[in-house]
């Protein structure tokens, strides 16, 4: 396991090919966290990632985490940007086991290709507090199972997703 306290930067390769991480815990409070490229490329027993922070990932940050199922995305959570490739950085993105995502309450954005070409998210828990989703953030995604935590009734709202989208709603 790694818990990473107030870090401003995780190093070009830093993790790479490390097979005995099995949860990170990124714990920033404030400052975005830029996690450069290969970090944690390769890491295919990390299971468990917890980001409560904004952190900008580069090129292959994440690639190869074929044993990750679980994500928790916190309050602080900023991720996905306009850049057109920015999404092959993020930790879901690629092959994998089936990936369940938590967005924490307090959230209220989705960037721009947050969750682009996930094609192995199976389920998001989406808090009532989500109020904006931005271009292209589930696009090229197969079929999800969408828990929309706090809503009432079935009813989506219509900021939440694109009518594009393949989702099996699923109200708590």
């Amino acid at each position: 396991d790694i818990v990473l306290d107030n870090v401003e930067s995780i190093g070009v390769a830093a993790f790479e090919g490390d097979t005995g991480l099995i949860n990170i815990s990124l714990n920033n409070t404030s400052e975005a966290v830029l996690i450069q490229s290969r970090a944690f490329k390769n890491c295919s027993s990390i299971t468990n990632m917890t980001i409560p922070v904004s952190f900008v990932p580069q090129r292959e940050t994440f690639s190869g985490l074929t044993g990750l199922s679980e994500v928790v995305l916190g309050v602080g959570t900023k991720i996905g940007t306009d850049h057109s490739s920015s999404y092959v950085a993020t930790p879901w993105y690629g092959d994998g086991s089936p990936l369940n995502i938590t967005v924490e309450d307090g959230v209220t954005d989705i960037g721009p290709r947050t969750f682009y070409g996930c094609m192995r998210l199976s389920t998001i828990d989406l808090p009532d507090t989500i109020v904006n989703i931005g271009t292209a953030a589930f696009v090229i995604i197969l079929v999800v199972t969408v828990v929309l935590s706090g809503f009432v009734g079935v009813s989506v709202p219509p900021v939440l997703l694109p009518p594009s989208v393949p989702c099996v709603f699923s109200p708590s």
